[in-house]
């Protein structure tokens, strides 16, 4: 019945997802607050008219945004559907009501620093149906989480309790499984380092990957620049996922390769019979307040805290 309309008047929610799914020009009355994300978000990106609240409306209001949505918005938003399908017919719509309909969550441990990372990417995707958890025995029934700078070990049940977890490591997969990846990697005195997303599983570091990038760096970054390109990749690499999650290709892992172990406090140690020049890349992975630099003298220590000069 739809297909045969030239224009839709419609509440909001699954059905305005299903008429820019098959390119037909909506104006979207908000119903319920349950829906004003989708359609804000639509209207966002000029693929419907969202107007007013049905409490907000009269007979007069309604009868003017009908007016101007006929005249002027519904030709755009039906070039907007159109171009939203050049490339890639029926997927990229179906992407997007697919992306606004996932269960979505965010596990991290409570004190890491990509926290502060999780809230703006919340700040900027309001519309997207995402919790967010510092305990994964709390998460259930989700879509998609994502585990992001979690260091408990979670069970092959409890996995199971959702649909797909997803990992984001800072290693070419299945090279440098383990922890703390992207350090031991600087310390190799590595410039370009692969990140990868990929599924957990029981077994480390060893589920199908979907998605890889590059990670490129000068030598020079200290800590707080270095994670905040893994920052900055992790999200692309999240958006990939979401964008893509009706089309998700799986990858098997082929060969083995290095496994990194735990750094602790001790590795930030420096030997005071080398040069700064010959563990500059130590200082550059170590955190000035949760594992500093330090080193040893005749029986007593020293602490050292690093960063950029002007």
């Amino acid at each position: 019945l739809m297909n045969e309309c030239d224009f839709a008047i419609i509440a909001g929610g699954t059905t305005s997802l299903e008429t820019a799914f098959i390119k037909l020009p909506s104006m979207v009355v908000v119903t319920a607050q349950n829906q004003e994300k989708i359609a804000k978000y639509l209207d966002r990106q000029g693929l419907a008219f969202c107007v007013e609240t049905i409490e907000n409306l009269d007979e007069n209001k309604l009868s003017n945004l009908i007016n101007i949505f006929v005249s002027k918005k519904r030709d755009k938003i039906y070039q907007n559907l159109l171009n939203r399908q050049n490339h890639n017919g029926a997927l990229n719509v179906a992407n997007i009501i697919k992306k606004h309909l996932l269960k979505i969550a965010f596990v991290s441990d409570s004190d890491s620093w990509i926290n502060q990372k999780i809230k703006r990417y919340l700040a900027k995707n309001q519309t997207l149906n995402i919790q967010t958890f510092h305990d994964y025995s709390l998460v259930k029934d989700f879509d998609v989480v994502f585990l992001l700078s979690y260091s408990k070990i979670i069970d092959e049940d409890s996995l199971k309790k959702n649909s797909l977890n997803l990992v984001v490591h800072a290693s070419d997969l299945p090279d440098g499984k383990g922890m703390s990846p992207l350090s031991w990697q600087i310390l190799e005195g590595k410039c370009e380092i692969i990140i990868t997303i990929f599924e957990a599983i029981s077994k480390l570091d060893s589920g199908d990957w979907f998605f890889k990038d590059v990670m490129k760096f000068t030598g020079y970054e200290l800590i707080d620049e270095l994670r905040e390109m893994v920052d900055i990749k992790t999200f692309e690499l999240i958006d990939k996922v979401l964008n893509n999650f009706s089309d998700l290709k799986r990858n098997k892992q082929i060969g083995d390769g290095k496994i990194y172990q735990r750094r602790t406090v001790l590795d930030s140690k420096l030997d005071i019979n080398k040069s700064i020049k010959e563990q500059f890349n130590l200082l550059r992975i170590v955190d000035n307040e949760k594992y500093p630099a330090f080193f040893e003298i005749d029986g007593h220590k020293y602490i050292l805290k690093i960063e950029k000069g002007s």
